[in-house]
C-alpha cells in the first residue's frame, strides 16, 4: 500500500496509477517512493508554494528563497522556472552554507562534481543559474559578491556531433507522413515553418493564426514575433478540424503538456529510426536549427533571421550565418580549382 505523501494526488487509468503534484496538476513520472520521486515533489513545492520555505539569513538557503519570492523569478516562463528548480533542488544540501564561506573554489569543486554525476549539460545550467542567483542577491545587498562570476563554462566535446543538428527536406516530409494523428504533425509542421520553441508551438490557439501570420508571444523573451504561414504549413493547417480554442490537442481534446508532446515525438521518431527512415541526431528542437539554418542559406540577414526566430541578440544568430557562408566559400574556392585542374600553373 502506498503511504500518502502530502502535496500529491494518484489517479488510475487503464489499469495503471499515475501521480500528480496537487498544487500545479503536474504529472509526477519519477517512480513513487524513490528519492527521485521525493526531490521532484520537493521542487514542485517550492515553485508553487515558496512561502512555506524558510532559511537561515545568510545562507544559500535564504538567498534562493529570496530569488524564488522576487518578482524577477515571476517573471521567468513556467518552463525556466522549472529548470532552475532543478538546481535549487539538486543545491538542496547546501542550503544552511554561509554565503561569506562560498567561494570561487569550492562553486569549481561543485561544478565538477555536478558533471561527473549529471554530465556537461547539468553543470553549465548550475553555473549559470548560480550565476545569476548571485547577482541577484548583490543587487539587492543581501551578498557582496558573486563567486560564480568567473567559473568557466564546460566546453563541449570536439569529437560529439551537434547537439541540435538541421533536419533535411526528406526527414521533415517523412516525419509529418507518418505522424501519429493531425494534431502532432502541425505541432511538428509549426515548428518546422515558423521556427517557434515547443512551450510556444503548444500554447498556440486558432486565434494566432490570422491574415496569413502565425503570431506569438515568447514566453522565454516575453516579446511577439509575427511568421508568415508558408505554403507547406498552410496545407497542414487547412485540413485540420477548428474543434478546440488551441491548434495542438492529445487524444483527449485536450492541450498537450510539454512533456506529453515530447513522449508522443520521441516514440514517433525511435519508431522511424528503426524502419531506417530518419537518421540518428534528430530533436525537436532542431527543427529551429534547421530554419534558421535554412533562412541563411537563403541569403537572409542577421536581422531577418531574428524577425522570424525571435532571437535577442546577434550572437546566436551569427553562428548559422558563418556556417553557411564558409559551406559557400568552401564551394567557391572547390569550384575555381576544378576549372583550372587542366590550366598550367
Amino acid at each position: 500500500m502506498d503511504v500518502k505523501t502530502p502535496g500529491v494526488k494518484a489517479y488510475w487509468s487503464n489499469g495503471k496509477k499515475y501521480y500528480y503534484h496537487r498544487k500545479s496538476g503536474v504529472r509526477i513520472k519519477e517512480k513513487y517512493g524513490t528519492l527521485r520521486f521525493a526531490l521532484k515533489v520537493e521542487e514542485l513545492n517550492q515553485i508553487h508554494e515558496p512561502e512555506k520555505f524558510h532559511s537561515i539569513p545568510g545562507t544559500w538557503g535564504e538567498l534562493v528563497e529570496r530569488y524564488r519570492g522576487s518578482e524577477e523569478f515571476r517573471r521567468l516562463a513556467p518552463r525556466t522556472k522549472s529548470d532552475y528548480q532543478k538546481i535549487f533542488s539538486y543545491l538542496s544540501g547546501t542550503r544552511m552554507a554561509p554565503l561569506e564561506r562560498i567561494t570561487p573554489v569550492s562553486l569549481e569543486k561543485l561544478k565538477n562534481h555536478a558533471l561527473k554525476e549529471r554530465k556537461r549539460d547539468f553543470a553549465n545550467k548550475l553555473r549559470s543559474v548560480m550565476s545569476l542567483t548571485f547577482n541577484f542577491g548583490v543587487r539587492n545587498d543581501i551578498c557582496k559578491k558573486n563567486p560564480a562570476e568567473k567559473l568557466r563554462k564546460i566546453p563541449r566535446d570536439k569529437h560529439k556531433p551537434p547537439a541540435n543538428r538541421p533536419w533535411t527536406n526528406e526527414e521533415i516530409t517523412t516525419v509529418l507522413e507518418n505522424a501519429q494523428t493531425a494534431e502532432i504533425a502541425a505541432g511538428i509542421g509549426l515548428s518546422a515553418y515558423t521556427a517557434l520553441r515547443s512551450g510556444d508551438m503548444l500554447s498556440l490557439k486558432w486565434s494566432d493564426y490570422q491574415n496569413g501570420f502565425i503570431q506569438c508571444q515568447q514566453s522565454k523573451t516575453g516579446d511577439f514575433v509575427w511568421v508568415p504561414v508558408i505554403a507547406e504549413l498552410k496545407a497542414i493547417l487547412d485540413k485540420m478540424d477548428r474543434k478546440s480554442p488551441w491548434i495542438v490537442l492529445n487524444t483527449r481534446g485536450k492541450p498537450y503538456t510539454s512533456s506529453g508532446f515530447q513522449t508522443q515525438f520521441q516514440k514517433l521518431k525511435r519508431s522511424l529510426i528503426e524502419q531506417g527512415k530518419i537518421g540518428e541526431g534528430l530533436t525537436f528542437h532542431g527543427l529551429r536549427v534547421t530554419v534558421a539554418t535554412r533562412l541563411a542559406e537563403a541569403g537572409c540577414t542577421i536581422n531577418e533571421i531574428r524577425a522570424v526566430t525571435g532571437h535577442t541578440t546577434n550572437d546566436s544568430v551569427e553562428r548559422y550565418v558563418r556556417t553557411v557562408d564558409q559551406k559557400g566559400q568552401a564551394q567557391k574556392a572547390m569550384q575555381k580549382l576544378e576549372q583550372s585542374k587542366y590550366k598550367s600553373v
